[in-house]
């Protein structure tokens, strides 16, 4: 019995333990919790973020809709591709005129989606009523899709000028991807979540990711209000460690001495070994599934880990550019980790543009972030970069759209007003000769009476196609109203204008043109001029008026014929 003073003072130095330990779990569980709702709060936020920074990608496509009389489909393909490869997680992009999918991109996996008419998809109609009466993007889903699958669909409808409606565009955004994605940002670290969709028709609700299982009853969840509904999150911490467990493991250390002290530092070690055995596998996971290009370099510029979409963007057969030095794709010092310069732009910074350079010296623009990390005891440097060759040529396709007019070919009203000025300022500067002449087509209200508007479409653009073809490199075309154009002449005196005019409106009235029908068309042009330094002009708009009223003489005198 000697044995029950000691029982007794074990188990009530255990009870005490147990006591201080629960209370300890307690407390951390609160702290926890409190640090679960601010990350669900941010999960949010960057949900947000992402889903807005893809869904606007349609107001590209909105304004180009909006912008054309007929819509061509070669630019409106080349604009969804754009919209498409400028997404980080868009699945797919439907256009459907009157609400009939006639334009899907990328094609391949969606062909079962063409022809689709909304108001027969019960399920998918209302949601694009809804955005046809509130004339605004509307988010739906999750959702089965006609092309399989499920996703989010943002629906944007485009609404004319004239303020008629045209149609609906369709942005599917992938809900796995985009999760996945927000669970790899910080904001989700330490943490696991369950995100839901809740329906503000009816309050139905739909499961999102992760485990509903978060969702606790009678607990108001953080939410964030979306277009048709909001979404629900609810967060808890992916491992709740309990700081009061370390003092009830020190007294169970001092009762069991070696044989639990032995046991603890084996299950330490083996901790510690699947911890970074854990941390390779997602460090490859996340290295072969991301789109951009990541390269892990050490500080003499080696590297020690790249990606396939790295492997596949720098190096000319594929193969890997382990071993490699940084130095022969990223210019200057990026590479070297005391510079602070423009690669270390931070995980909250925009990312930079810059030329790489693959292996075989092709010059490559992408956009580069990077930054210093610490994997396996060494500091290391890590930059993920993204190809932006595809963008950089859609914009110049969008910045060309905006330029020229779409009849003609010619720069527009804007675009031709801009280049004037900047020549007018240079030659005034420099005390150079430039001259501008006006010219519009004879009778063309008579042709579009007698002929139609169609036949006055194809006057139209012969004169621009003529004009085109007969001016100097260095001379600027711009159709500044319906039936007249303007021509830029830098370096160009009064004399030389004068012959150049006249070769202009001799060509038009020997062109043979034809009606829609085939009818044979005498058209010609009248023609005023204004050169500097011969006038007083003071800026491009008394210049352009001086050459008007050179036109109205034009005109005055008989039509068919050149007046400066």
């Amino acid at each position: 019995m000697r044995f029950v003073p000691s029982l007794v003072l074990w188990l009530a130095l255990a009870v005490l333990v147990n006591t201080l330990a629960s209370s300890e779990r307690e407390r951390t569980r609160l702290q926890e919790q409190n640090t679960a709702n601010s990350a669900g709060v941010a999960i949010l936020s960057k949900f947000e973020t992402e889903l807005k920074s893809n869904v606007y990608l349609s107001t590209g496509l909105v304004a180009y809709i909006a912008s054309v009389d007929d819509v061509n489909r070669e630019d409106l393909h080349a604009a969804m591709q754009g919209v498409f490869r400028a997404g980080r997680y868009i699945r797919n992009i439907g256009v459907a005129p009157d609400n009939r999918l006639d334009y899907v991109y990328p094609l391949e996996g969606n062909e079962g989606a063409i022809g689709i008419y909304y108001p027969d998809i019960s399920t998918q109609w209302p949601q694009v009523q809804r955005a046809i009466a509130s004339r605004t993007t509307v988010i739906s889903g999750p959702l089965p899709l006609v092309q399989g699958g499920i996703g989010l669909v943002a629906r944007t409808p485009v609404f004319l000028e004239s303020g008629d409606y045209w149609g609906i565009i369709s942005l599917v955004i992938d809900i796995k991807e985009l999760a996945v994605g927000v669970a790899r940002s910080p904001a989700a670290r330490d943490v696991k979540f369950a995100l839901r969709a809740v329906s503000g028709d009816d309050g139905q609700i739909s499961p999102i990711w992760g485990d509903q299982n978060l969702f606790q009853p009678k607990v108001m969840p953080p939410s964030m209000d979306v277009a048709g509904g909001r979404w629900e999150i609810s967060v808890q911490p992916a491992l709740a460690a309990s700081k009061g467990d370390s003092w009830l493991t020190f007294l169970t250390l001092i009762a069991n001495a070696v044989a639990l002290l032995s046991g603890i530092v084996l299950y330490r070690f083996q901790a510690v070994h699947r911890e970074m055995h854990a941390n390779r596998r997602k460090l490859q996971v996340i290295l072969n599934t991301s789109r951009a290009a990541i390269m892990v370099y050490d500080a003499k510029g080696l590297i020690h880990e790249a990606n396939q979409a790295a492997n596949k963007l720098f190096s000319n057969d594929g193969k890997t550019l382990v071993g490699c030095s940084i130095h022969l794709i990223l210019p200057g010092d990026i590479g070297v980790p005391e510079v602070n310069g423009v690669a270390y732009t931070g995980a909250d910074a925009d990312a930079v543009p810059m030329n790489a350079r693959a292996l075989d010296g092709t010059i490559i623009p992408v956009e580069i972030k990077a930054g210093e990390t610490e994997f396996d005891g060494k500091s290391l440097n890590v930059c993920a970069l993204r190809d932006i060759r595809d963008r950089i040529v859609y914009e110049e396709k969008l910045q060309a759209l905006a330029n020229t007019d779409a009849m003609t070919g010619s720069f527009n009203r804007r675009y031709f007003n801009e280049r004037a000025t900047e020549s007018f300022l240079q030659a005034k500067r420099y005390g150079r000769p430039l001259s501008l002449m006006i010219f519009d087509i004879d009778h063309f209200k008579a042709v579009n009476d007698s002929y139609g508007h169609p036949t006055g479409d194809i006057v139209i653009k012969a004169v621009a196609s003529i004009a085109a073809k007969l001016l100097r490199s260095t001379d600027i075309l711009g159709r500044i109203g319906g039936e007249e154009f303007a021509v830029l002449m830098p370096e160009t005196g009064a004399t030389q204008a004068e012959v150049l005019a006249e070769r202009l409106r001799f060509s038009i009235e020997r062109a043979n043109m034809t009606s829609e029908h085939g009818l044979p068309l005498q058209v010609t042009i009248s023609i005023g001029i204004a050169s500097f330094p011969d006038n007083s002009a003071a800026n491009v708009d008394e210049l352009l008026s001086v050459a008007d009223k050179a036109l109205y003489r034009a005109k005055q005198s008989g039509r068919n014929r050149v007046a400066a």
